[in-house]
Parts: structure tokens; sequence; C-alpha cells
């Protein structure tokens, strides 16, 4: 799964030790830093219209969107998938910084608070829940904060907030202090990502946002996977003075962050004063939001129900869970760009998020007859699996960052991108127990139903939000 939109995942459990998906495969990017104690910080985004440009002879220039302009032969291909001038490189830049911070923090911070702090797994746990419930309830109010005062300068003020707040990590020595830094933390980042989602989108472009979203996603999950290789030294050690490093060093990544993002330039504040809770009312775009957060139950997927099933239902050895998050990691570094072209238009996202249904049923159907099979045909069908269900999930990341833009007023950016997030934060934290109820204890039947499922999912989303009447004063 991949750093990305909302915090990309779920807590990883806190008496496991340390996180499952450290490094985590895709999720998107656009995150913050990194997340309160074993939260992956919430990149990833979802981005409408970006194609690649044609062309035949050499790479062109870099596009308004700061994209290389596509051009003929293997430069060309390569210069597609490259950032060029202009918001895009700082903002692969703040990415990729932000990746490796989450990386570093996901694969300590669990051991940090148990082993060093002296939190109880359940404590660590509560902390994280309460956390959440925090993050979810304040992150529209901030989007619309940042509609009003402009999306950079919030966005920067709640970046340096996470700066701050990451740092107070080490003197936090019980739980109250972890459960209130916890929370203010959650409420800084959540509301952050969802701000720089929205930055990412104006100061690309309609034309470009997409391709830039996904390019950030790829940065991003090359940071995690940098962040996580960095923390095997301070796993090593296993001392307070090495987890103090690691916690410093994920709230120096913040202000890296920053200092990437002020190069994107301003975009001016909404004219217009909106009144009420304008996007969590606007029928088209929740429903929207809940049919593209059904599709993307392929995180917990991937990153809690494949582990038990490999380890409970199957052959494969153990270790081969590994080895499928690396797969989920490079396909998504590898694809996120190129699949993400074919979701530039809304009809676009909504043929692109059909064919991610159909990719994660079919992934499903694969993972489901690796039960009862020898090793090695277990394996391979399990590494088949995960291959089919990345693409479903890249195909779903960019319909889904397709339609938040596209589905959202101009001038409200900040408040949609906020709500996309926070109904997705709802999702992830529920997500988790449902999959793991339906397919660890329904076997093979719970996936194969799954599949209908997903096949379903992906078909409803354009009647269904085709039949909603837009909101007044919004997007056709």
């Amino acid at each position: 799964m991949t750093h990305d939109e909302s915090p990309p995942t779920g807590c990883p459990d806190p008496a496991a030790g340390s996180p499952a998906a450290g490094g985590g495969p895709s999720g998107g990017a656009g995150s913050g830093a990194s997340g309160p104690p074993g939260v992956a910080g919430s990149a990833g985004g979802r981005s409408p219209a970006a194609a690649g440009t044609p062309g035949g002879g050499q790479s062109g220039p870099a596009g308004p969107g700061g994209i290389a302009a596509g051009g003929g032969g293997r430069a060309g291909r390569l210069a597609g998938l490259l950032p060029g001038s202009g918001p895009a490189g700082p903002l692969a830049v703040a990415y990729l910084v932000d990746g490796v911070g989450t990386g570093l923090w996901l694969a300590t911070s669990v051991l940090y608070l148990t082993r060093s702090v002296g939190l109880s797994a359940a404590q660590v746990g509560a902390g994280l829940s309460v956390g959440g419930l925090v993050g979810l309830v304040g992150t529209v109010p901030l989007g619309r904060l940042a509609d009003r005062r402009g999306l950079r300068g919030v966005c920067l003020g709640l970046t340096l907030v996470q700066a701050v707040l990451m740092a107070g990590y080490v003197a936090v020595h019980s739980v109250l202090p972890f459960v209130v830094l916890t929370a203010v933390f959650t409420l800084a980042q959540r509301g952050g990502n969802a701000v720089r989602n929205a930055l990412l989108g104006a100061a690309a472009g309609e034309q470009h946002r997409l391709r830039v979203r996904a390019y950030c996603r790829s940065a991003a999950n090359v940071g995690l996977s940098l962040g996580a290789l960095a923390a095997a030294p301070v796993l090593a050690a296993d001392s307070r003075p090495a987890y103090v490093i690691a916690v410093l060093g994920n709230a120096a990544s913040f202000l890296l962050v920053a200092a990437a993002l002020l190069a994107v330039p301003a975009a001016p504040p909404a004219a217009a004063r909106r009144s009420g809770l304008g996007a969590l009312r606007d029928g088209r775009y929740v429903v929207m939001t809940a049919l593209t957060g059904l599709l993307a139950l392929h995180k917990p997927v991937l990153t809690v129900a494949v582990p038990l099933w490999v380890a409970q239902r199957t052959a494969a050895p153990r270790s081969l869970v590994s080895v499928l998050l690396v797969v989920n990691t490079v396909l998504t570094v590898v694809l996120q760009v190129p699949l993400a072209r074919a979701a530039a238009t809304r009809a676009g996202a909504f043929r692109v998020l059909r064919r991610s249904g159909l990719a994660l049923a079919a992934s499903c159907v694969l993972l489901a007859l690796a039960t009862g099979r020898p090793p090695g045909l277990a394996a391979a069908l399990l590494v088949a699996g995960v291959a089919v269900l990345t693409v479903g999930e890249l195909l779903q990341s960019a319909g889904g960052w397709e339609l938040s833009y596209d589905l959202a007023p101009a001038d409200a950016q900040g408040e949609y991108q906020a709500a996309y997030s926070m109904l997705n934060g709802v999702r992830d934290s529920v997500g988790p127990a449902v999959v793991t109820a339906a397919l660890v204890a329904g076997g093979a039947g719970g996936w194969l139903a799954l599949a209908a499922g997903f096949a379903a999912v992906g078909a409803t989303v354009a009647p269904a939000v085709g039949a909603i009447r837009p909101r007044a004063g919004g997007p056709p």
C-alpha cells in the first residue's frame, strides 16, 4: 500500500513490536512527514488531469505544472517520469523528505514508546485511537481555514507545528502527555496533509495536478523505503539515545519539508466566504468519496489480511510477506505515474475506477487460490495476486484523486480535500477489522465475496455520482 491520501493506512499493532508495513507501498503521496506513533503520514493525494504530452521527437520542455513534456523514444519516456521546472520539483522534494521521516518513525516509534518511554502496548493503542478521533473531527475546519487564509501559509504553519510537536515526544514520560501530544499532533498532521494536497492541485494547475500528484506519491514511497533503512541502526542499538536521534530526525524532516514548500507558488485565498460544512453536505462528493473508499479497502487487504492469510491459510513461507510488500512498493514507484495518465479527466477517472474494481477482484481470486497449494505454487499465486492488487490500488488512487479535485469548487479545495481525507480516515479505522473478519475467518469464500464487491463498486461509481444533482455554485 502506498504513502497516500489519508494517512496511508492505519496504525500498526503496538503489540507487534514494530509496524507491519513500515516501508509500505502505496498509499499515495501526500502526507505530513510522519504521523504519530505508528501512523503513516497521509500523503497521498488524489488529483486530476495531467496527461502526458504526446510527441514524437526529443523530450520537450517542462510544462506549466513543472512536468517534463514527453517526447519520442526512451529519453522522452524517462522525461515523462521526472519533474521539470515549476512547482513539481519542490513538491516532489517535500514528499520525498516526508517519506523518509515517515519511514524512520514507523519503524521505530512503537519500540521507542514501549521500551524507552515505558508505556504499555494498550496505552500506546489508546493514545493512537484518541489521536485518530481528534484528527478526524478537526480536519475539515482546518481545510476551510486554509481556503480563507491561503493554502501555502496554512500548510507551512501546520508543518512547523508538527516539527515542534514531534520533538515534544522526547519529553514524554507518561501516558497522559502522550495522549494529549498525539491528539494535537494528529490534528495538525491530518489537516496539514489535506491542505498540502489542495496546494499541490492549485500550484500544478488543472492540466498537470494528477501527474504531479502521481509523481509525488512515487517520491514519497522511495522516501519511505529510505527511512525504513535508516531505522536499522536505531533498532540494532535499541537504546534511548538512538531512539531520541530518530525522533529528532523525524522532527527535522518537517523543517526540510517546510523549506521545500516555500518554493511552491502561493495561491490567493478564496474571495467568498462559504457558510456551513459545504463539503460534508455535498451529496455527490460524499457518495464519490464513500465508493472510492470502498475500493481503497485494498489497503487493509495488503497490510492485514495478506500477512495473516500467508501465515495461517497457505503453505508459503512466512518470510514471503516481506517480499510481497517489496513487490507492492517497487510497482508503486514504477507504475503510479504511467497508470495515472488515463485518469486525467472525469470520464477517464470513471473508466479507471471500473478497471480498478476488476483488477482488485482478479487479485482476490488469485489470493484465494493460494490456499491448499504446494509451497512453490502458493508463493507464485500470492506474488501474482499482490502484483495485480497493486495495479488496482494505483488505478483507484488516480481515479479518486481526479474526482476529489474535479468535483470540488475551485475556491474550496482545502475544505473538500479535508473532507476527502476525513471520510477516508473513517474507512481506515474500521477497514482492518472488517477485512480480517471477512477474509481470514471466511476463507476462500470470503475472498470471492470481496472480489464480487470490488467489481460491483468499481462499476457503480460513475452511475451513482452522475445520478446526483450538482451542488449549487459547484462544478457541473
